[in-house]
């Protein structure tokens, strides 16, 4: 078993490196703390951008089609800063989840992959404490401008 990173996987570090260097400090996170959501929109903006939100996304469905090692590689850098953006839920888990349904979903992968979601998976309820015998009671409520779980 081979546990040396790619060249591929090499520049993807380094390069992850630079921008979170420069974009994530100390002053940046305290901002954060003052928005509405503790999120830096530009920053996911930046992410569809350099390509990061498209890394588990099958080439066939519009991505890169990289690998697991992949996102773990840029994961480390994100978390080596204390990102707080939600790279491993949207963009490993949300698009794994998208790109491996039955019928693929286009239209969200392409806004996973532009920046214009941030896919969740909504897996458990308030108060179960893992009872999973039940059937599940949430419902996902549209207002006119964001879905939200009622």
């Amino acid at each position: 078993m081979d546990f040396n990173p790619s060249d591929l996987q090499r520049m993807l570090q380094d390069s992850a490196e630079r921008f979170v260097a420069e974009r994530f400090t100390l002053e940046h996170r305290r901002d954060l703390r003052e928005s509405s959501d503790g999120s830096d929109h530009e920053a996911w903006q930046q992410f569809a951008e350099l390509g990061w939100l498209m890394l588990l996304v099958p080439e066939e469905l519009g991505g890169l089609g990289g690998t697991m090692t992949d996102a773990a590689v840029l994961s480390a850098v994100l978390g080596s800063r204390c990102v707080a953006e939600p790279f491993a839920s949207s963009a490993v888990l949300g698009a794994t989840i998208l790109a491996g349904a039955t019928e693929p979903p286009s239209d969200l992968i392409a806004g996973l992959i532009a920046g214009e979601m941030r896919p969740a998976l909504a897996h458990d309820e308030p108060g179960e404490r893992y009872s999973y015998a039940s059937s599940r009671s949430c419902r996902l409520q549209d207002d006119g401008t964001e879905l939200f779980l009622e």
